[in-house]
């Protein structure tokens, strides 16, 4: 039976450790002792043995002389190490693809996976990967909302059902489900927002986006030399822009006219416009001053300064409305014989007047002005002008329009009330406004601005698009440069002048009607 090992034990087995390299019989029974299993007891005659065997076998070494020493025993420890076993399968390299098991090999074929345990009953069903939307995110949290209200309304009816006054009838709602309730409203309420927020259609988007794309296979294919021919197409967009550009500067202008006094000279006086471009400025301006301070009673406004316009005219400008009405009382005749004060025109205009009524190359006929203030006397017409509205007429014309210019706004609204008269015969008037008519450039061809502003960088034949002016065309062919139709760029039927037509027309309906606001 085996006993455990005392301390005097133990510390032999520490000494002969300590000391291995010791040879003779003593060393080696002390190594045998601490392998061995015997009992304690028989420990000191071995050690005797030992000892005596010992003392005899250094006599004998020294005798023979330089006799080889035994080994020196080496410790072996009781437990055997074991070692780990190698996987059955190869494991594969790092950068190696992954080949699965031969289904031959019975052995390295994997075990079948088990199956899978039954989902709980209360276990909600898996996530399908349906998207929702916020509506329907609200509708589900509002459910939850429902469900706790129908509990706590059943016991409010069980209540009632008992007798209970149901003025009186309390229920009780306990903490944690009114502060679920309370953020599953909040959620419904996020959740409606975010619809509100985004409320496009994604459908109607898309297929407007495969149209779009559609509409830019479906293009035909240019060449570079087609392309560099053709101009750059100008869209309804910027035909827009640039007549909202217009519209504005005009009414910049009128705003301006408030504080301008223009000064022009009558057509008989030559010699006044020769001696004004021979003066200078400060020349000009002395003159002009003396006669204002001569005329004004109470302080003439200060002139500092003067334009001359390339129509050979005089323009002041003044710091406030009330100097330049001043300005314009002024009699400029005794500073420059024929100087005049240029007044503003209101003008009107007369559609449907026919050709051998008013000759439309005789409208600067002074007559046919008194003629015109004569017949319409009722509405106290001064007349500042007359002139057709279109420049060129064609040959077979039989009608035309006709603006009239008023000098006073309230005369001009009472012809656009009453009409007027010419030769007995009435006529509409409307209001005239030139800011709104379709302005076409004659060096691109494009709508909205005119070719003083115009920033294309080469000529468009108004015959055949190409590049050059249109007074140099020699093509037999005719191609808009707008819509490419088969047609000359000012055609009247050109679907691109038609379309800027109708919106000039629409946004000239949303203006006041009379030149004063008190008059409509």
């Amino acid at each position: 039976m085996y006993q455990p090992k005392k301390v005097g034990d133990a510390l032999l087995d520490a000494s002969a450790r300590t000391k291995p390299k010791k040879s003779g019989l003593k060393s080696t029974l002390l190594a045998r002792e601490t392998q061995s299993e015997d009992p304690p007891s028989l420990l000191p005659a071995r050690l005797g043995m030992a000892t005596r065997a010992q003392a005899k076998g250094k006599a004998m070494q020294k005798a023979a002389g330089n006799e080889r020493k035994p080994a020196a025993t080496v410790f072996t420890p009781n437990r055997q190490l074991v070692r780990t076993p190698p996987p059955p399968i190869d494991i594969p390299m790092t950068g190696t693809p992954m080949t699965p098991p031969s289904s031959t090999n019975p052995a390295s074929a994997p075990a079948p996976a088990p199956a899978p345990a039954p989902a709980p009953a209360n276990c909600s069903p898996p996530h399908t990967g349906e998207h929702k939307t916020p509506v329907q995110q609200a509708h589900d949290t509002l459910q939850v909302v429902f469900n706790h209200l129908k509990e706590f309304y059943r016991e409010a009816c069980n209540k009632a059902q008992q007798g209970t006054d149901p003025s009186r009838i309390t229920v009780e709602i306990p903490f944690r489900t009114f502060e679920e309730i309370g953020s599953k409203v909040g959620e419904a309420v996020q959740q409606l927002q975010k619809q509100s927020i985004q409320p496009e259609n994604f459908e109607e988007r898309f297929n407007r986006l495969e149209q779009m794309l559609k509409d830019t296979i479906s293009a035909t294919t240019k060449t570079y030399a087609q392309a560099v021919t053709m101009p750059a197409p100008q869209d309804s967009q910027t035909r827009e822009v640039q007549q909202r550009n217009l519209e504005r500067k005009v009414q910049q202008r009128h705003e301006r006219a408030k504080h301008e006094v223009v000064l022009t000279v009558h057509e008989g006086r030559p010699d006044t416009r020769e001696k004004l471009a021979q003066q200078t400025h400060a020349e000009i301006t002395a003159r002009l001053q003396d006669i204002a301070r001569a005329q004004t009673e109470g302080g003439a406004p200060t002139i500092y300064g003067i334009q001359k316009l390339k129509s050979q005219d005089i323009r002041i400008h003044c710091s406030t409305i009330e100097e330049a009405e001043q300005l314009r009382k002024v009699k400029w005749e005794n500073a420059y014989d024929g100087l005049l004060v240029r007044q503003p025109k209101y003008g009107i205009v007369l559609h449907g007047v026919p050709t051998g009524l008013v000759d439309p190359n005789n409208t600067h006929d002074p007559e046919l002005a008194k003629q015109l203030e004569d017949q319409n006397r009722g509405t106290g017409l001064r007349i500042a002008g007359v002139k057709p509205m279109r420049r060129k007429l064609r040959d077979d014309a039989h009608d035309y329009s006709l603006v009239v210019f008023a000098t006073n706004p309230d005369m001009a609204d009472l012809c656009l009330k009453h009409g007027v008269y010419i030769n007995q015969r009435r006529f509409p008037a409307e209001k005239y406004t030139p800011q709104f008519q379709v302005a076409q450039c004659y060096k691109c061809q494009g709508f909205g601005h005119y070719a003083a502003n115009c920033r294309s960088p080469h000529d468009v034949c108004g015959k055949c698009s190409e590049h050059h002016h249109t007074s140099q065309c020699n093509n037999e062919t005719y191609k808009c440069a707008n819509c490419r139709g088969e047609h000359s760029a000012r055609h009247q039927h050109c679907p691109a002048k038609i379309d800027a037509i109708q919106k000039m027309t629409i946004r000239k309906r949303g203006t006041q009607a009379y030149f004063n606001q008190r008059n409509e």
